[in-house]
C-alpha cells in the first residue's frame, strides 16, 4: 500500500491490504466488504500483504473478524463462510 493510494482511500497509514474486487454473493460481499476498503487485520493478526491475508484467513477456520479502514474511518466486519 503506497502513501499515495493510502491517502486517496482516506488512510494515514501504509499498512494493510486494499480490496480491489468483491464477488457478488460471496462471503466478503455478505459481510459488507467493499472495493477500496483497507484490511488491517484478520482476527487480530495484522496483514501487510496478500500472503499475510491468505494465511490469516486459513488460520481463522471459518468466521473471521476483519479490522478495516473505509473512507478514513476504522471499523470491524465479520466474514462468515
Amino acid at each position: 500500500l503506497t502513501r499515495e493510494i493510502a491517502r486517496q482511500l482516506g488512510s494515514r497509514s501504509t499498512s494493510g491490504v486494499v480490496v480491489v474486487d468483491v464477488v457478488r454473493g460471496s462471503s466478503a460481499d455478505d459481510g459488507g466488504l467493499e472495493v477500496g476498503d483497507i484490511i488491517l487485520a484478520v482476527d487480530n493478526s495484522m496483514v501487510a500483504s496478500t500472503a499475510d491475508l491468505d494465511r490469516a484467513f486459513r488460520r481463522s477456520g471459518g468466521e473471521a473478524e476483519l479490522r478495516v479502514v473505509r473512507d478514513g474511518l476504522r471499523g470491524t466486519l465479520t466474514i462468515r463462510p
